[in-house]
């Protein structure tokens, strides 16, 4: 449900039920992505979280069946 067409729906009710604030919210959206994405791909994109963390192995909550990669 996360694929790019989803994003058709949404803005098309963002669009017609919000459209004295569309402009900000989708401002707003763009500049929060912007905000997290850039990090992540250019500055950050050789760590693997949250195991580089530098967090205690044994507090991340680990799921039956699927392997860490430390």
């Amino acid at each position: 449900m996360a694929e790019g067409w989803m994003w058709i729906p949404y803005l098309l009710l963002m669009f017609g039920l919000f459209k004295k604030d569309a402009l900000f919210i989708l401002i707003n959206f763009l500049l929060s992505t912007i905000l997290t994405q850039v990090p992540k791909m250019l500055i950050w994109d050789n760590i693997t979280r949250p195991m580089a963390s530098g967090m205690d192995v044994n507090k991340i909550h680990h799921v039956d069946g699927i392997e860490m990669h430390l």
